[in-house]
């Protein structure tokens, strides 16, 4: 009869405002025609009921054939859909019509693909139709923790032909995939070490791209009771359902430099010795005066202060002079 549509749910809407409408659209031997429907009083005209895909009208009709009605109605159908009766059969009064239309739809179970033409119209229908496993998690029993055994089941994915999940109340889609998965579900106790969280902090006191552990990480232990999904023998996801922490972990920081290069400048200075001592009144790493640094915030003598303590007072210097107060070293940074 007419071309095949491209979906055969994007016409079910069409075909309602074509009955509505009073048959505006004429489709005959593949050719949209404008045309318009016999002036004769409806009461005068044979009375047929029209069901596509379960919807159903009754119209009033001037067609001599099915072939006829369907094309006065804009219902496109092919050699895969159901008419009954057949399309060359003469219209009577009170005649019913039955036009099923058909998708096809691939099922798939592990290496085997099998192609179906179906008269569903969503996926619960398919499932149904097809007597596909419909299992799911919120159906089964928990199995007993360290039973050694495991949930089993099968289920059935439907997609489109691009890949997007249909739900059970969601129209098929021409070309659409049903995966029939077989799950199985595993409920464990086990004791497992808790990796430490890694912190990494930027920092001027260090040379840029230079990295110092500021504090230690220590790993954590805890006994927990899992969950493991696997979806054909592969791992789809884990649960933990309960857990008892034994020890926790400790997170490692580490900073990572960004500052200027004070591994240069303390070796110019000082041959990076932070308890150097000049005669002429300079002390420390970088060779402050006890004026310059009080003036940056430290106490006391530079050389009683760690390194850390006195590249923080030198990045405050530097913050506020640049390289000025190291007139010759100041070149390295």
């Amino acid at each position: 009869m007419s071309v095949r549509r491209t979906s055969p749910r994007s016409l079910r809407p069409a075909l309602r405002h074509g009955l509505a409408a009073g048959g505006a659209i004429v489709l005959v031997g593949g050719l949209v025609a404008a045309g318009t429907v016999a002036s004769a009083a409806a009461s005068e005209l044979p009375q047929v009921t029209l069901t596509v895909d379960g919807s159903t009208t009754t119209v009033s009709t001037t067609a001599a054939t099915v072939n006829e009605v369907l094309g006065d109605h804009a219902v496109a159908t092919d050699s895969n859909d159901a008419v009954s009766p057949g399309l060359w059969t003469q219209v009577s009064d009170g005649m019913k019509i039955n036009v099923v239309t058909r998708t096809t739809v691939k099922v798939k179970q592990q290496d085997v693909v099998e192609t179906h033409l179906v008269a569903a119209l969503t996926v619960a229908d398919l499932k149904s139709e097809l007597s596909l496993p419909t299992g799911t998690a919120a159906t089964q029993t928990v199995t007993a923790i360290d039973s050694g055994e495991a949930a089993n089941w099968m289920r059935t994915v439907v997609r489109t032909p691009n890949g997007r999940r249909l739900a059970m109340g969601d129209a098929l889609v021409e070309g659409s995939v049903a995966q029939v998965q077989h799950v199985r579900v595993l409920t464990q106790s086990r004791r497992e070490t808790v990796r430490p969280h890694r912190v990494r902090k930027t920092t001027p006191l260090l040379p840029s791209g230079d990295a110092k552990v500021l504090k230690d990480g220590r790993s954590g232990r805890r006994d927990v009771v899992l969950r493991t999904f696997r979806v054909d023998g592969v791992v789809a996801g884990r649960k933990v359902l309960d857990q008892t922490v034994l020890r926790d972990s400790r997170r490692r920081v580490v900073a990572i430099g960004t500052g200027p290069n004070w591994t240069a400048l303390a070796r110019c200075e000082s041959g990076n010795n932070p308890n150097a001592v000049n005669s002429s009144g300079f002390y420390g790493l970088y060779q402050f005066s006890v004026s310059t640094w009080q003036a940056v915030g430290g106490t006391g003598n530079p050389v009683d202060a760690s390194r850390w303590e006195q590249t923080k007072r030198a990045w405050i210097l530097y913050r506020g002079s640049g390289s000025g107060p190291w007139p010759v070293c100041g070149a390295y940074l």
